[in-house]
C-alpha cells in the first residue's frame, strides 16, 4: 500500500467591524457686546462657522433642511437687556481644560481642582485604536479599563469594551465633588500593549469643570452655539453680521431711509441702530457705562451741531459701482480699550472732522463747504500783517493706501490705493499709508484717500495773524474770511466811513469792474457776512448799491468781491491769548470745491461676471526709429467708449504722460539713451479704469554709418563702411532713382560689407543706417549714393557687330535706291533736308515718328498730338476729328482760333478737365451748337476751363431748378428780428396756396416769413428797414479788370426786396464792403395782398446794345 499528505485549504483573514462610534457636542457661550443690541442680519444666513454660513441664501426658513450647510446645530441670541433670560439648554457654566496625554499603567495623571464654585466634572477620556489580533490575522474588538481617583481615594472605573480602528472619544461625570482643593488621577487598569497586534493605548483628553448655575448676564449680548464634531471636527471661527448697540437718534429721525421728518427738532431722542457716525459720536460721549457720559453728562456735547453733521453724513453720492451710498457710515466693533481722546478722535476722522472744547461743551467741526463767520483785513489785524507759511514738500502726498474692511469679501482686510498723476509729476512719489476707521465701503475709502490728496493738492497755505477781541468771535473750525490788499495786490478791504441809504463811502479806492458786490459783517440778526451788489463808483470811494445795506455801520469792515479777484478763505485751526490780551489765530486754507471734487470721483467697475468685456490692450508694439518712437497699443474685444491714458517713464522716473488720447498710440521723438517702460491705461467714460499694460524697451540707438565707400564692377555694385561692434547690424535700401520712398530694403548685416547684383550699365542709388535690435539709427544721408555698373562685353560686341552692317547698307543700298526710284523707308536721326532729299518718307529716331514727303516738306502722320507742340492758331480746316484719346497736354485759348471747333471734330466724351488748359475755351473758339452733352466727360468742363468775359451767366443752379443747391446762406437774418419770425421754405402746391407765382415750376422751392398772424405789423416795419432777411446769396469769383452785369427777378408778397452786391474775401467766408444797391425803390409793393403780388422784371434796356450808360460799374 502506499500513501502521501493531504494539501490543507487557505484562511481568509477576518476583521470585525468597528463598534465604537463617537460624536462631541460642542457648546459655547460668546460674549458680543455690551447690550442692548438689534441683533442679526439674519439668525442662520449670516452666522458663519470659518466664513461659511449655517444656511445659504437660498434657504426659505428653518425647515429647509437641504439649505443647511451644518447639520445638528443650534445658536441663541440674547439682545443684551437688563431683564434678559438664561439661554436655553445653557443652564450651567462650563469651562474645558484641556490635557491631551497618554496614560499608562505605571504613570497614572493627576490634576488639581481649585475653583469653589464646581458642582460636577466631566472626564473626557480616548483610546487612539482599539483592537487586537490572533495569529490567523483575524481582527477582533478588545477592552481597556481605567479607574477615578479623587484625591488619591477610588471613585469610579470605567471599562472601554468594542473594537474601532480609529481614536475613540468617551466622557464621564463625577458628582459629589469634596471642598476644593482636590486632586483627580486617572489610572490604567489594563497593562500597556507590547505587541503591534494589541491597540489599546489610552490617553487623558480634557476635564471640564461644571458650575450648576443658570446664568442671564443682564447688559451683555451673548449668542450660545452648539455643534456636532462631525460637522466641525475642530473648533470653527465664529462671525456673525449684527445690528449692533442701540443709541440715542433724534425723536425726527428714520435711520432705515435715513430721513428726517418736517419741523425743527426740539432736541429730543429715540434708540434704535444706527450707523450714522455722528450718533454714534454722541453715545461714545454720553453714554455712561463705555464713553464720558460719567464726565460730561447729555449737556456736554453739542447736539444741534452733531445734528447737521449727521445730515450732511447721510446725503448720497456715488458707490462706484453704478449706485449711490451715504457719504459716511460708521460699522465698528470696539474691543480694545484706549484713551477717550484717541477714540473720540477716530471717530470725529469718519466724518473728516476734528474735536474740540469750546469752553462749555464738546463739539465738532466738519471740513465742508460753509459760509465764513468772520472778516479780517488789514484795518482789523494788528499792524496789518498776514504771515503766510507753506507746507513742506515732503508732507505733500501724492498717492494714499487706505486700508479698509471690504464688507464685499466678508470683512476682510483690504487696500484702496489712490493717486495722483499730476501730483507726482510735479511733487514726485510720497505715498500716505492710513486706517481708515470704521470703514467698510471701497468707495467710502477712496473717498477718504481723494480727500486727503486733494487737501494736499488745494490747502498747502497756513496763515497767521493777531488781532483784538475780534478773535472771540468765532472758534477753531470755523471759516474766515481774509482780504489782503498786500496779497492781492488792490484794494480788498477795510473801513466804512459812512453810510447813506444805498450810497457807501470806503476809505480808500476801488478798481470797480462789473459784477463786483460789498461785503460786510451785519451788525442785525445773526451775524453773518452780507454781499450786496455794486452798481456804480463815485470818485473810486463812493459805491452805490442796488439795495440798502442792511447792518452796516460806520467802522465796520467791508470787502469786495469781483469778477477777477476775491477774497481768501480760511478755517481756523487755533486761537490762543497772546500776553498783551490780543489772540493769535492760526487758519489753514480752505478751498470749498473740495467737496465736489472728492465725493464725485470714486469710480470703479464691478467684479467681472459675463463674457461681454470691456476694450483690453492686449499687447503693446514699440518701433524705434532714427529719431522718433511709435508706440501702438493692440486693442482686442469690448464694446463701449473708450480712453487712452499713455506714461512713459525713463530709468524709473515719469518722462511724458498724454491722456484722454482717442487711440492707444503714440509718437515720441528724439529720446535719448535709456531704460523705458510704457503704460498704457484703458480708462471709460467716467474715468474708470478698465485694463492697462506695461512694455519695456531700451533706446540705444547707433551711430551714423562712418567711411561709406562705394564701387562698381562689371555686374555687382559693392558697398563698404567702418565697422561698429558685434552687436550691431546694418540695414541697407536700394532704388533705381534717388528717391528714398521708392526705396527698397535688400539687405540686414552684420559686416562691414556688401555686394548687389544687379547686371551691367546700371545705376542703382543706396541708404544705409546702423541698427540695434529695435533701435534704428540715422540714415548715412538724405540722398542716395550713387553706384553703377561698367558695360556688358557680350551686348556690346553685338552691338558693334549691328553697327557696323548698319553702315555697309547706308552706304551702298542709301546710294543705289535713289537712283532706281526705288521706294524704301530711311531712318534718320533729325530731319535734315540736305542729307535724305529724294525719299518720299524717313523714320525720325529723334521723335520715333514717320515722315511723308508732300513736294515742299516732310510731315507726319502723327499719332497723337502735344499741345505743347502747336504753333500759332489751329483752325477748323487743320482739325480734323481729333481722337482725344490720343492728346496729350492742354490746350490753350492762343492754340484755338474762333470758330473752329465743331461737332465733327470732337468725339463722344472726350472732352476731359486734363485737355484744356484753364480759361482756354472762350465763345469765340466754339462753332453754333459744336459742343453738346455727350462730347463732354461728366464732370470735366469746370468753370476755370472757360474764358470768361463774353456774356456767359456765372450763377450757378440760376433759375433754383434744383432748390437752392448751389446756393448759401439760405435764410441769413439781421440780429434784431423777433424770435417769432418763422422763415420757411416751400415748394408750389405744399400748403403755400396761391403765394407763388402762377408760373412757378413745382420743383421750385420758394421762401415765406410769417409773424404769428400779424403780418401788417411785420410789412410796417420791413418797409422801414428795421429787419432784414437774406433769402439767399451766392459768391462768384471774378476777374480784375473785367466788367460784369447784375440782374434779377425778384416776386414779392407783403414785403420789399433790394437786390444787393457785395465784396467777400477770397476764400468766400467773409464779408468786406457793399458794392451795389438796386438804389431807388423796392421790388415788390406795400399794398400788395394774395392774388395780387407785384412783379418787377430786370429792365433789358441796358442790355440791347451793350452796357447802359446807368448801368452800376464795379
Amino acid at each position: 500500500m502506499g500513501g502521501g499528505n493531504k494539501g490543507g485549504g487557505g484562511h481568509t483573514p477576518y476583521e470585525a467591524p468597528d463598534s465604537l462610534k463617537s460624536a462631541q457636542k460642542l457648546r459655547a457661550i460668546g460674549l458680543i457686546s455690551l447690550g442692548p443690541i438689534k441683533g442679526t442680519v439674519n439668525k442662520w444666513k449670516t452666522t458663519y462657522f470659518d466664513n461659511t454660513p449655517i444656511q445659504n441664501e437660498n434657504g426659505k426658513d428653518d425647515n429647509d433642511t437641504d439649505s443647511f450647510n451644518f447639520k445638528n446645530t443650534e445658536i441663541q441670541f440674547t439682545l443684551g437687556t437688563q431683564d434678559q433670560l438664561p439661554l436655553k439648554g445653557f443652564e450651567a457654566s462650563e469651562r474645558e481644560v484641556p490635557v491631551n496625554a497618554e496614560v499608562k499603567q505605571a504613570h497614572p495623571l493627576t490634576k488639581t481642582v481649585i475653583d469653589p464654585d464646581v458642582s460636577r466634572l466631566r472626564l473626557t477620556l480616548a483610546v487612539s485604536a482599539l483592537f487586537s489580533q490572533n495569529d490567523q490575522g483575524d481582527t477582533h474588538g478588545t477592552s481597556v479599563t481605567f479607574q477615578v481617583l479623587i484625591n488619591n481615594l477610588p471613585r469610579n472605573t470605567y471599562t472601554i469594551e468594542g473594537k474601532s480602528s480609529s481614536r475613540f472619544y468617551r466622557s464621564y461625570i463625577i458628582e459629589n465633588l469634596p471642598e476644593v482643593p482636590f486632586t483627580v488621577t486617572v489610572k490604567r487598569v489594563t497593562e500597556d500593549s507590547k505587541s503591534q497586534r494589541l491597540q489599546n493605548a489610552t490617553s487623558w483628553a480634557s476635564y471640564t469643570e461644571i458650575i450648576d448655575t443658570k446664568l442671564s448676564y443682564p447688559n451683555m449680548a451673548l449668542v450660545g452655539i452648539k455643534t456636532d464634531s462631525r460637522y466641525n471636527p475642530n473648533f470653527p471661527n465664529i462671525n456673525f453680521l449684527l445690528h449692533g448697540r442701540l443709541v440715542k437718534i433724534p425723536s425726527n429721525y428714520d435711520p432705515v431711509a435715513r430721513t428726517y421728518a418736517a419741523g425743527i427738532w426740539k432736541g429730543d431722542f429715540k434708540e434704535d441702530w444706527t450707523n450714522n457716525p455722528a450718533w454714534i459720536f454722541y453715545d461714545l460721549v454720553t453714554n455712561k457705562q463705555i464713553g464720558l457720559g460719567e464726565r460730561l453728562g447729555d449737556f456736554g456735547v453739542d447736539k444741534f451741531q452733531l445734528y447737521q453733521i449727521a445730515q450732511y453724513c447721510d446725503q448720497l453720492v456715488p458707490d462706484g459701482y453704478g449706485g449711490q451710498e451715504p457719504r459716511m457710515t460708521a460699522n465698528l466693533w470696539i474691543t480694545d480699550q484706549r484713551s477717550a481722546y484717541e477714540v473720540l478722535s477716530d471717530m470725529a476722522s469718519v466724518f473728516r472732522a476734528m474735536v474740540i472744547w469750546n469752553g462749555q461743551q464738546m463739539t465738532a467741526t466738519q471740513d465742508r463747504p460753509t459760509d465764513p463767520v468772520c472778516t479780517y483785513t488789514q484795518s482789523n489785524v494788528i499792524d496789518g500783517k498776514f504771515t503766510r507759511q507753506y507746507v513742506a514738500q515732503k508732507a505733500i502726498y501724492t498717492a494714499v493706501e487706505v486700508e479698509y474692511a471690504d464688507k464685499r469679501n466678508m470683512y476682510q482686510k483690504a487696500i484702496e490705493y489712490v493717486a495722483d498723476d499730476d501730483l507726482i509729476r510735479r511733487y514726485g512719489y510720497n505715498v500716505k499709508k492710513i486706517t481708515a476707521f470704521a470703514c467698510t465701503s471701497r468707495g467710502q475709502a477712496h473717498r477718504y484717500g481723494k480727500w486727503i490728496l486733494e487737501t494736499s493738492r488745494l490747502e498747502q497755505c497756513t496763515i497767521t495773524f493777531s488781532v483784538g477781541r475780534e478773535g472771540m468771535a468765532h472758534l477753531p473750525g470755523d471759516i474766515i474770511e481774509v482780504a489782503d490788499n498786500r496779497y492781492a495786490n488792490t484794494n480788498l478791504g477795510g473801513r466804512v466811513l459812512s453810510v447813506n441809504g444805498k450810497t457807501v463811502t470806503l476809505d480808500r479806492p476801488i478798481d470797480f469792474t462789473a459784477d463786483s458786490y460789498l461785503g460786510y459783517l451785519s451788525t442785525v440778526g445773526a451775524a453773518e457776512i452780507v454781499r450786496v451788489k455794486i452798481l456804480s463808483v463815485d470818485d473810486k470811494q463812493r459805491v452805490n448799491l442796488d439795495r440798502e445795506p442792511v447792518g452796516l455801520v460806520e467802522n465796520a469792515n467791508w470787502t469786495l468781491h469781483t469778477a477777477q479777484v476775491k477774497t481768501q478763505l480760511y478755517r481756523a485751526i487755533g486761537i490762543a491769548e497772546n500776553e498783551d490780551g490780543s489772540f493769535a489765530i492760526t487758519a489753514l486754507q480752505h478751498e470749498p470745491q473740495k467737496e465736489a471734487i472728492v465725493d464725485n470721483g470714486a469710480v470703479f467697475e464691478p467684479r467681472n461676471t459675463t463674457i461681454l468685456n470691456t476694450p483690453k490692450i492686449d499687447n503693446i508694439q514699440i518701433d524705434v526709429g532714427a529719431g522718433s518712437v511709435n508706440i501702438q497699443g493692440d486693442v482686442s474685444g469690448g464694446a463701449g467708449v473708450v480712453k487712452y491714458d499713455i506714461r512713459i517713464y525713463k530709468d524709473g522716473k515719469l518722462y511724458d504722460i498724454q491722456l484722454g488720447l482717442n487711440s492707444p498710440q503714440i509718437k515720441l521723438d528724439n529720446l535719448p539713451n535709456g531704460e523705458y517702460s510704457v503704460v498704457i491705461a484703458v480708462k471709460n467714460q467716467d474715468g474708470q479704469l478698465l485694463n492697462e499694460k506695461l512694455q519695456t524697451f531700451t533706446i540705444n540707438r547707433p551711430p551714423v554709418p562712418k567711411n561709406v565707400r562705394i564701387s562698381g564692377s562689371l555686374s555687382d555694385i559693392t558697398l563698404e563702411w567702418d565697422w561698429v561692434d558685434e552687436v550691431t547690424q546694418t540695414e541697407i535700401f536700394a532704388a533705381e532713382t534717388d528717391n528714398i520712398k521708392s526705396a527698397v530694403k535688400i539687405a540686414k548685416v552684420l559686416a562691414r560689407t556688401y555686394s548687389h547684383t544687379v547686371g551691367g550699365r546700371k545705376v542703382r542709388y543706396y541708404w544705409l543706417r546702423h541698427v540695434r535690435g529695435i533701435n534704428n539709427g540715422a540714415f548715412y544721408q538724405e540722398t542716395g549714393l550713387k553706384g553703377e555698373t561698367g558695360a556688358d562685353i557680350d551686348k556690346e560686341l553685338e552691338l558693334l557687330n549691328e553697327k557696323l552692317s548698319g553702315k555697309i547698307v547706308d552706304t551702298v543700298i542709301d546710294t543705289a535706291l535713289p537712283a532706281r526710284n526705288l521706294e524704301l523707308t530711311k531712318t534718320v536721326d533729325g530731319l535734315d533736308l540736305n542729307k535724305f532729299i529724294g525719299y518720299n518718307q524717313v523714320f525720325n529716331r529723334a521723335d520715333g515718328k514717320l515722315y511723308l514727303w508732300n513736294g515742299k516738306q516732310y510731315t507726319s502722320n502723327k499719332s497723337e498730338v502735344l499741345a505743347k507742340d502747336i504753333q500759332g492758331i489751329i483752325g477748323a480746316n487743320q482739325i480734323a476729328p481729333i481722337p482725344t484719346t490720343q492728346l496729350q497736354g492742354t490746350l490753350s485759348a492762343q492754340q484755338i482760333a474762333a470758330n473752329s471747333i465743331g461737332t465733327n471734330h470732337l468725339q463722344a466724351n472726350v472732352i476731359t478737365a486734363d485737355k484744356l488748359a484753364a480759361n482756354s475755351v472762350s465763345a469765340g473758339a466754339l462753332q453754333a451748337g459744336a459742343v453738346r452733352a455727350e462730347h463732354v466727360a461728366a464732370g470735366q468742363l469746370t468753370a476755370d476751363k472757360l474764358a470768361i468775359g463774353l456774356g456767359g451767366n456765372l450763377l450757378y443752379n440760376p433759375i433754383f431748378a434744383n432748390d437752392a443747391y448751389g446756393w448759401r446762406d439760405f435764410g441769413a437774418k439781421s440780429s434784431n428780428i423777433p424770435a417769432n419770425i418763422v422763415i420757411n421754405n416751400h415748394r408750389r402746391g405744399l400748403g403755400t396756396g396761391d403765394y407763388t407765382p402762377k408760373n412757378a415750376l413745382q420743383t421750385e422751392m420758394w421762401q415765406f416769413m410769417s409773424l404769428g398772424g400779424n403780418n401788417s405789423a411785420m410789412k410796417q416795419l420791413t418797409n422801414l428797414n428795421n429787419w432784414w432777411v437774406d433769402p439767399c446769396r451766392q459768391v462768384i469769383r471774378v476777374t480784375p479788370g473785367k466788367q460784369y452785369i447784375f440782374s434779377a427777378y425778384v416776386a414779392c408778397y407783403n414785403l420789399g426786396a433790394f437786390l444787393y452786391v457785395e465784396k467777400w474775401n477770397d476764400a468766400g467766408t467773409q464779408y468786406l464792403s457793399g458794392v451795389a444797391t438796386t438804389g431807388s425803390g423796392l421790388f415788390g409793393q406795400s399794398n400788395a395782398r394774395k392774388n395780387n403780388e407785384a412783379w418787377t422784371e430786370a429792365p433789358t434796356a441796358h442790355f440791347k446794345d451793350g452796357l447802359g450808360k446807368d448801368a452800376t460799374r464795379v
